[in-house]
């Protein structure tokens, strides 16, 4: 098993784990972005989100929910929270292993997220919205 996320799942590898269920663990992060930063994963063995079933994204998701919930109680003085999902190594996914960062920010911490913004003419996003519903539609 080469998998860092299976490893700990299995108790193979040591954590700090904060939640688990039939379907999914919490851990903080090792090397945080900040204080309280946690990340939820499947306990099923998926590299990316395309691998998985709703049923399965629901439960985890569940899973992130309850841990925001639980670190904006425990962090009052939050600014917010950043969720992330890096899915595949093209959008930075470091661990091939489906797993959502639960970020607590705080003001004036620093930390940044800065994405590109494109301005695309209508009849590029009439394109996209029309392949889109078309692929949702195979998949429903």
């Amino acid at each position: 098993m080469d998998c860092l996320f299976c490893q700990i799942i299995a108790g193979d590898v040591a954590s700090y784990k904060v939640y688990e269920d039939e379907f999914s663990l919490a851990i903080l992060d090792i090397f945080p972005i900040s204080p309280g930063h946690v990340l939820v994963m499947p306990k099923k063995h998926c590299s990316t989100l395309a691998e998985m079933d709703e049923t399965e994204a629901a439960n985890v998701f569940r899973t992130v929910v309850k841990i925001n919930k639980a670190l904006a109680d425990l962090t009052p003085n939050n600014a917010g929270f950043n969720i992330l999902q890096n899915n595949g190594k093209g959008a930075g996914q470091e661990i091939e292993h489906v797993h959502f960062h639960i970020i607590p920010r705080f003001k004036d911490d620093h930390v940044r997220f800065k994405f590109p913004k494109y301005n695309l003419p209508a009849a590029q996003m009439k394109f996209l919205q029309e392949k889109l519903l078309t692929a949702i539609k195979k998949l429903i």
